[in-house]
């Protein structure tokens, strides 16, 4: 979108669709206007750039692509902060995420995502055994994997408060291209 309006309906319209019917791992939630109007009339907002982990580099024309809209950000008068040294290696984030998905042995949000209709995307191709490891199958495991997802959020959570972030941008997956 081009601007906030543009944004407004978009977010709402994907708020409204609750994507928790399709997607059991998501809360419901609903579209917060007095969140959104807090940043309606920003200006400059402060955005982080989580670029690429050297065990995950990024397609390049995906990289390339970031640092320019980075860039391009820099110069309508947005905050761009590197976050490549403030936050733990994206492939433990993505090993995480694997981790959790495929400790579901029926896989649903993978099954919500074949039954939109949508081809599977290459970067699905990533998540095997292979790469990973296999999910905890025992009761600790499992518990040290809910333990580590708490870890994780509340380090995303100081970073967004102890650098005032407004956003992040950063590719969805280092297979993406």
């Amino acid at each position: 979108s081009v601007s906030m309006d543009g944004i407004e309906i978009f977010l709402k319209s994907v708020f409204d669709s609750n994507p928790s019917n399709y997607d059991k791992s998501l809360k419901k939630t609903s579209f917060n206007h007095d969140l959104y109007n807090q940043f309606k009339d920003k200006k400059n907002l402060k955005i982080g750039l989580l670029l690429e982990d050297p065990q995950f580099p990024i397609h390049p024309t995906i990289k390339y692509n970031l640092l320019k809209q980075a860039e391009i950000l820099k110069t309508q008068g947005f905050e761009i902060i590197d976050l490549s040294d403030k936050f733990q290696p994206l492939y433990t984030l993505w090993n995480h995420a694997v981790r959790s998905f495929t400790l579901d042995i029926f896989l649903p949000t993978l099954w919500g995502l074949m039954k939109t209709g949508e081809p599977p995307v290459a970067s699905l191709n990533t998540l095997h055994s292979d790469s990973f490891g296999l999910p905890p199958f025992t009761k600790t495991g499992i518990h040290n994997l809910v333990l580590e997802r708490k870890e994780i959020r509340s380090i995303w959570n100081r970073l967004f408060d102890d650098l005032q972030l407004d956003a992040i941008i950063s590719p969805g997956c280092h297979s993406t291209a």
